[in-house]
């Protein structure tokens, strides 16, 4: 996964994994790091580190599949800021949840497949929006 997150999330990349059972049950997990932009919560730079399970459903709509899923866990937030001569860094660890939508498309004939990720994510300040470009292997 690779993309933009709004409210000073900026820049991640991340990865994801799963099985989608015969009844069309997605159970999988993802993490994510952010390279936290200047202004935000934390002020300063930042970064944010996000893991967790997620559920979801896989709606086949032929050519592509539409999963609508949620995931939940810690984040993990190291920042640093400076006003004038005064300079902090600290660390804050928060639960966070992400509902969220993804869509498939699985290339003809290959293991392979590409699509895009919209998640929500209840940050501090947020919650932040994100945009995600996926891609990836059936095993």
């Amino acid at each position: 996964m690779i993309g933009f997150a709004t409210d000073y999330m900026d820049f991640g990349m991340g990865l994801r994994g799963g099985k989608t059972l015969d009844n069309h049950l997605y159970l999988g997990g993802s993490m994510l790091y952010h390279f936290v932009g200047g202004g935000g919560y934390y002020g300063g730079s930042a970064s944010v580190f996000y893991i967790g399970p997620e559920a979801g459903y896989d709606f086949d709509l032929k050519p592509v599949v539409l999963r609508v899923y949620g995931g939940l866990g810690p984040a993990f937030f190291n920042y640093s800021a400076c006003a004038g001569n005064v300079c902090a860094s600290g660390s804050d660890t928060r639960f966070v949840v992400w509902p969220g939508v993804s869509v498939l498309w699985s290339i003809p004939d290959s293991a392979w497949f590409i699509g895009g990720d919209v998640r929500f994510v209840s940050v501090p300040g947020g919650p932040s929006v994100g945009f995600f470009f996926t891609g990836g292997m059936h095993f």
